[in-house]
């Protein structure tokens, strides 16, 4: 499997915590697939599509400040270190994912594209 440290996913927001209302680029949360359960930062907001009032209709915006609970969106999300992934078009079931806060799943996404690390996952990462 490919190691990255970054990666482009596709994500849909569920409801955000009471106190943190909003999603924004420097948001932390757990990033867990399957048995991995790792810190992540969002280091950007690339579009979004957000509902517009209580209507049907979405409204889609480019680079965004910040999103609210239930919008689609596409993000970069970094690591502290390489993880091994894969993106959901080569193997759907290693290509999703959650991210969760405070013990509550806050979004489900899938991995679009990713940036190789520089080189494969060291022996201690495998071992973790």
């Amino acid at each position: 499997m490919p190691a990255a440290e970054i990666l482009e996913a596709e994500i849909e927001l569920l409801e955000l915590l009471a106190y943190k209302p909003v999603f924004t680029r420097g948001y932390t949360a757990i990033f867990h697939m399957h048995t991995l359960g790792e810190d992540c930062t969002i280091k950007d907001i690339i579009s979004a599509e957000e509902r517009e009032g209580t209507s049907e209709n979405w409204v889609k915006k480019d680079k965004p400040k910040f999103i609210r609970s239930y919008a689609k969106a596409r993000v970069r999300i970094s690591f502290s270190h390489p993880i091994a992934l894969e993106k959901f078009s080569v193997t759907p079931a290693l290509g999703q994912f959650t991210l969760r806060d405070e013990g509550k799943t806050i979004a489900l996404g899938k991995v679009m594209r990713y940036k190789p690390a520089g080189g494969s996952i060291s022996a201690a990462a495998r071992a973790a």
